[in-house]
């Protein structure tokens, strides 16, 4: 079993490169199974570590160049986009979510 140590270097080094779980876990040779296993307990640790108040979700636009978008909240529920929304959308869907 590998630690957080290891484990979340990789999820950040994905979540900075734009790609989907699937690529990325193709071109660093990693089973299906990993990578989302990873994220998931990445979200948890760090949902964890946030207040639950906080009310601004940073957006990362490392990946702009890419088509299609996916906002992670702290809750760790993921919304994926095929294209990429305007922000002013983001707002209206996350008042919408948010208790």
């Amino acid at each position: 079993m590998r630690t957080s140590e290891e484990m979340f270097p990789v999820v950040e080094d994905w979540l900075q490169s734009g790609l989907t779980q699937k690529e990325y876990s193709k071109r660093h040779q990693l089973a299906a199974h990993i990578l989302p296993y990873w994220v998931s307990r990445y979200r948890q640790t760090h949902a964890n570590t946030q207040p639950q108040s906080a009310s601004f979700i940073q957006v990362s636009t490392a990946a702009a160049s890419v088509q299609g978008m996916e906002v992670a909240l702290p809750t760790g529920v993921v919304i994926r986009f095929a294209n990429t929304v305007p922000v002013s959308y983001l707002q209206q869907l996350l008042s919408v979510c948010s208790p």
